[in-house]
């Protein structure tokens, strides 16, 4: 549920939440993650269902609409 391309210029975005806590509460502001290790990441819907999203060391996914938890064991920054 975390979109590599979403046609925001997501490169140059600083992100002022970094090293957010797993879970993370998404707040409505928050439009891309950026995750320092590679892993899967559980994404929490609002509908409840919870797919897996396998994430590269690195990059930054813009979070899709109706995402509300973001579940991670590594580290990760949001903004």
């Amino acid at each position: 549920m975390l979109n590599k391309d979403s046609g925001q210029p997501i490169q140059g975005m600083p992100l002022g939440r970094g090293n957010a806590t797993s879970p993370y509460t998404v707040q409505s502001t928050d439009n891309v993650i950026e995750f320092t290790e590679a892993g899967d990441v559980t994404c929490t819907l609002a509908d409840g269902t919870t797919p897996i999203t396998a994430v590269l060391a690195g990059a930054r996914y813009s979070i899709s609409n109706g995402v509300t938890i973001i579940t991670f064991t590594g580290t990760f920054s949001v903004g």
